[in-house]
C-alpha cells in the first residue's frame, strides 16, 4: 500500500511542478531571445537559430509532464492555423533521470512518445543538450512554458500554452499586439492568483466567494476550477461532487485532470468513487505514456479503497478484481518501459489485494 501512495505522491509532485509556471512577461518581455542548443531534432524542419522577419513560438516541455502532453493538440491546431506565418518549436528538457548524464534514457522516451503521436504533433520537436543548457539560458524551472518571439527576435510574451497564447498570436499577426497592455493584464491575473493563495488562511466562505468572482471574470480559465472544488470539499462532500460532475460535463478542455482526479479522491470526506474513476480516465487521456503506469496504480488504489466502503462481499470482491486489473495494466506498462520497480510495486499490491479477497470470501461463506 505504501508503494501505491508513493506513486500518488509522485503524480502530485509532477503536476504541481507543471502548474507552477506563471506568466513571466515582467522579466522577459522585450529582451532578445537566447540561443537554442539542440542535441537532436526529432520532428519537423530543424530551426538552429531565429531569423529576422520570422515569428516563433518556443515551448519547453518534458516527457513526464501531463499538462505538456495535454497542450499538444492545442499547439498543433495553432501551428496549422498560422502555418507560413509563425514557426512552432517544442524543446524537451528537464530530464527526470539523475543517472543519465548523456541523456540517452530521456531521449529514448521522448523519441518513443513523438513516434507514437505521429501526425498528432504538428510542429518541430527537439531535445535540449544533456547539460540542459537551453533550459538554463531561458530560465526554465517548470513546464510547460511558452515564449512568443516577434520578427525582431524579441520575446514579447511568456506563459502557459493554454492561457492567453491564442489571443497573443492573433494580435501579433494582425499587428495590434500591445506588450504593455498584455503585461498589465497578466500581472493583474497573477496578483489575483496570489490573493487566492493568501485567502487560504481565511474563512472558507470568503475564499469561495472570491473564487466565484474569478470564475465569472475569467470564464474558461482552468486555474480557478480546482480551487473551487477543494474549497467545497473542505466543508461539503456533496456540493464538491456536484461541482466535479459539472466539470466532467461542462468544464474547459484545458482542465488538469491529473491534478483534479487526485483531489477528487483525497479532498472530500466522502468521495464519489464513480466520479473519481471518470476523472482518472480523463487523467489517463491527458498523460504521456511514461506517466500512465502511475495513473493505473492510482486507479487500482481507488478501487481497493472503494471495496472497503462496500457493505456486500460481492461488491467488495468486484472492486478488488478491478483493482487487480488496473495493477496488471501497470505491470504491462512497466515491462514496456523496463521499469522493474514499477512491476514489483504492482505485483506486491496484487498480492495484498488477493489476500483481502480470500478473507472476504471466507467471511461470505
Amino acid at each position: 500500500m505504501k508503494a501505491i501512495y508513493k506513486n500518488v505522491i509522485l503524480i502530485v509532485f509532477f503536476v504541481v511542478l507543471c502548474q507552477f509556471v506563471k506568466a513571466q512577461n515582467q522579466e522577459t518581455g522585450g529582451r532578445q531571445a537566447p540561443l537554442i542548443h539542440i542535441s537532436q531534432w526529432l520532428k519537423g524542419e530543424p530551426i538552429p537559430s531565429f531569423n529576422e522577419g520570422t515569428r516563433y513560438v518556443v515551448e519547453f516541455s518534458a516527457s513526464w509532464c501531463s499538462p505538456c502532453f495535454k497542450a499538444i493538440p492545442h499547439l498543433s491546431d495553432l501551428a496549422l492555423k498560422y502555418a507560413g506565418t509563425i514557426k512552432f518549436i517544442s524543446i524537451y528538457s528537464l530530464s527526470a533521470f539523475k543517472d543519465d548524464p548523456e541523456g540517452t534514457k530521456y531521449a529514448k522516451i521522448v523519441k518513443q512518445m513523438v513516434n507514437e503521436m505521429g501526425d498528432k504533433i504538428g510542429y518541430a520537436v527537439a531535445l535540449d543538450v544533456p547539460s540542459q543548457q537551453t533550459a538554463k539560458d531561458w530560465g526554465i524551472t517548470a513546464v510547460p512554458n511558452v515564449f512568443v518571439i516577434d520578427q525582431n527576435k524579441r520575446i514579447v510574451w511568456n506563459g502557459d500554452p493554454m492561457g492567453g497564447l491564442d489571443d497573443v498570436l492573433s494580435q501579433l499577426v494582425q499587428g495590434n499586439f500591445d506588450m504593455a497592455t498584455t503585461k498589465s493584464r497578466d500581472h493583474i491575473r497573477e496578483k489575483e492568483l496570489d490573493t487566492l493563495e493568501t485567502l487560504s488562511r481565511t474563512a472558507s466562505s470568503e475564499r469561495l466567494e472570491f473564487v466565484e468572482k474569478l470564475l465569472s471574470k475569467y470564464p474558461g480559465d482552468p486555474a480557478f476550477y480546482a480551487p473551487k472544488f477543494n474549497l467545497l470539499a473542505f466543508n461539503d462532500s456533496k456540493e464538491a461532487n456536484k461541482w466535479l460532475t459539472w466539470m466532467l460535463a461542462n468544464g474547459p478542455e484545458s482542465l488538469d485532470w491529473v491534478y483534479i482526479s487526485e483531489q477528487a479522491y483525497t479532498a472530500p470526506k466522502y468521495p464519489d468513487f464513480d466520479l473519481v474513476f471518470l476523472a482518472k480516465m480523463r487523467a489517463l487521456a491527458q498523460s504521456p505514456p511514461s506517466m500512465q503506469p502511475n495513473i493505473y496504480l492510482s486507479i487500482s488504489n481507488v478501487f481497493s479503497q472503494e471495496s472497503r466502503m462496500k457493505e456486500q462481499p460481492e461488491e467488495q470482491i468486484l472492486c478488488m478484481q478491478k483493482a487487480i486489473l488496473a495493477c496488471h495494466t501497470a505491470q504491462v506498462f512497466g515491462k514496456n518501459l523496463k521499469n522493474d520497480s514499477l512491476i514489483k510495486e504492482a505485483m506486491a499490491f496484487v498480492k495484498t489485494i488477493q489476500k483481502r479477497m480470500v478473507a472476504v470470501k471466507g467471511n461470505r461463506n
